[in-house]
């Protein structure tokens, strides 16, 4: 297969960043660096889909209809939360239970649970409580954007509804979140579920203090959830 230049010069760009996300894998907790080969991994069999900074196309991989891949989309509705959904169920969203099915297999080696869902915006509400609540030793804490920068291991989120911050919103809502996988100056790299039919990486830009753009890849991101 031959490569653009785009896509060439995006992998040597990844064989750089590299040794930096190996250098921070090595400081990481057990569960994180589960977390993380778990997510990569998903995004390696889907056909690496990727998005760059601009919300362009890099590549685009597998679909959740392809054989071999709408039995994979199965696997995180029945392992995670016990539901018969494939990815032949085209109108049912995956994400959540994307997020979820990754969180499970990270934490149930450590006995750390995650409130899985099919709604993201039930983890994230009940996230959202622990720092109201100043229980910020929970496992898991969502902060607004504009307090905590992303970390490599945390989850970050955004709207799907005309509202740019759902954060202080108590009932359901249509959002996403993705999970960080890699994160230099300039940019995270995130890996979610559902985003384009596929296991998706985007690459999203930090402003100058190295905090996630609300609007950056045409996302209106409102909330960061640090894993402890």
């Amino acid at each position: 297969m031959k490569l653009t230049t785009k896509q060439i010069l995006w992998i040597s760009g990844g064989i750089a960043g590299l040794f930096v996300v190996l250098a921070l894998i090595k400081k990481m907790t057990p569960y994180k660096k589960k977390m993380l080969k778990t997510a990569n991994k998903e995004w390696a069999r889907f056909g690496y889909t990727t998005r760059d900074k601009d919300n362009k196309w890099v590549k685009v991989g597998a679909k959740e209809h392809h054989n071999g891949f709408w039995e994979r989309v199965g696997d995180y509705w029945k392992q995670a939360l016990n539901k018969n959904y494939t990815g032949k169920d085209r109108d049912v969203a995956w994400s959540s239970a994307f997020i979820s099915w990754v969180m499970d297999k990270s934490g149930g080696l450590f006995n750390i649970p995650f409130r899985k869902s099919s709604s993201h915006s039930r983890y994230i509400r009940e996230y959202v409580k622990n720092r109201k609540d100043g229980n910020l030793s929970a496992p898991f804490v969502a902060y607004r954007i504009s307090e905590k920068p992303a970390e490599v291991g945390d989850l970050v989120c955004y709207s799907r509804e005309n509202a740019t911050d759902l954060y202080d919103k108590t009932g359901s809502y249509k959002s996403h979140c993705d999970i960080v996988v890699a994160k230099n100056p300039s940019n995270i790299e995130v890996i979610g579920g559902n985003v384009n039919d596929s296991v998706t990486k985007k690459i999203v830009p930090l402003d100058k203090k190295g905090y996630v753009q609300k609007g950056g890849a045409g996302k209106k991101w409102f909330a960061v959830i640090k894993t402890k």
